[in-house]
């Protein structure tokens, strides 16, 4: 397929949150992965956030436009009420996990509360992913010539961030 690179962006949004939640287990015992944990959150927030913003702006546009009709379980109104719904997820979880690492918190309930609230994200997150694998791209690969690829990917390097 050639949106791969776009498609790969979720494999890096899947990483930045694993790493966030590696570190804030090791936080508990060492008190300076606390400042990893804040980082991995805020490349992971940052990262899906753009990208949610980039599929809204120019990939579900097109495919709205040019996908006709939509796979089954796969309409723009479903994709684009996942990404609100992962922005309210977004939110709630950031403001979580931003008290916490402010608070030190080394307390394993307080811990394990917060991974539990994170979970409906990354639960979601897995399912838009799924959806998104599965017919999403596929359908807007085949109606898009190769030089509109190109332009997108090209699109998606400049909307994303590096690291």
């Amino acid at each position: 397929m050639d949106l791969a690179p776009i498609e790969a962006e979720h494999e890096r949004i899947a990483a930045d949150f694993s790493a966030h939640q590696q570190a804030l287990v090791r936080a508990v015992g060492e008190a300076s992965a606390a400042a990893d944990a804040r980082a991995a959150w805020d490349r992971f927030e940052t990262r899906l956030r753009m990208h949610i913003r980039f599929e809204d702006e120019r990939l579900i546009p097109l495919f709205a436009a040019r996908v006709q009709p939509p796979p089954l379980g796969c309409s723009e109104e479903l994709l684009l009420a996942e990404h609100r719904k992962l922005e309210r997820l977004l939110d709630s979880c950031s403001v979580t996990a931003r008290e916490h690492l402010e608070q030190r918190a080394t307390d394993p309930a307080a811990l394990l509360a917060l991974i539990e609230q994170q979970r409906m994200i990354r639960e979601v997150l897995e399912h838009h992913d799924q959806r998104e694998r599965a017919a999403f791209f596929p359908a807007l690969d085949e109606v898009l010539q190769p030089d509109e690829k190109t332009a997108l990917l090209q699109a998606s390097i400049a909307a994303h961030p590096a690291s």
